[in-house]
């Protein structure tokens, strides 16, 4: 098992267990250190539909609508981190 699918099993957890303090920041900074995390958006639209705002008619699905901008925000930003492994030998 890879360390992604491990994420996902574990965030799957806590959304289902764990208040949303504690699910929101995994699944934030999961966004930022996996490429692409395209799951963040389907877990974000679990925790909608589980806990979701009652009280907005426009848009019942406001995490995974966060999340799908911070995939394309966080996109260019991770190339800056990102490390060249022959740069460091």
């Amino acid at each position: 098992m890879n360390k992604r699918s491990l994420v996902i099993m574990i965030l799957i957890l806590s959304i289902i267990l764990a208040p949303y303090w504690i699910y929101l920041p995994l699944v934030l900074i999961s966004t930022f250190f996996f490429p692409f995390f395209w799951e963040g958006i389907f877990l974000a639209l679990l925790a909608d539909t589980l806990y979701g705002f009652k009280n907005l008619p426009v848009f019942g699905f406001p995490l995974a609508l966060l999340e799908s901008i911070l995939i394309v925000i966080f996109l260019p930003i991770r190339k800056l981190f990102r490390f060249n492994a022959e740069s460091n030998l």
